[in-house]
């Protein structure tokens, strides 16, 4: 994932991410002064948005394949205390196409 430093200069936000898919894991997620933090295992701030899902839903949210309104709708991603700092953040990745030439003719 790549943080679009143009569109995230003046952005200041944070939210918490937990995947429910084994392991536990969750992130502490911040952007400020056009850089991206992410802090394994950070204490939950209870005002802070809260997003729960798969990582292959992240990934899916991430590369752009689904809307974030249509993983709501079916309930595979599920945020708590919604700030719209999540949705905000999806929107200012860059968004590129995996698969380029590396050498062309």
């Amino acid at each position: 994932m790549r943080l679009n430093g143009e569109r995230a200069a003046g952005v200041d936000l944070t939210f918490h991410i937990g995947f429910n898919d084994g392991g536990g894991d969750s992130f502490e997620v911040s952007v400020g002064n056009a850089v991206m933090h992410a802090r394994m295992n950070r204490a939950v701030d209870p005002a802070r948005a809260y997003v729960s899902c798969r990582r292959s839903d992240l990934v899916s949210l991430v590369f752009g394949m689904d809307a974030l309104e249509d993983r709501l709708a079916n309930e595979t991603v599920k945020i708590e205390r919604d700030d719209g700092s999540f949705a905000t953040f999806l929107g200012l990745l860059d968004r590129f196409d995996l698969w380029f030439p590396i050498v062309t003719p």
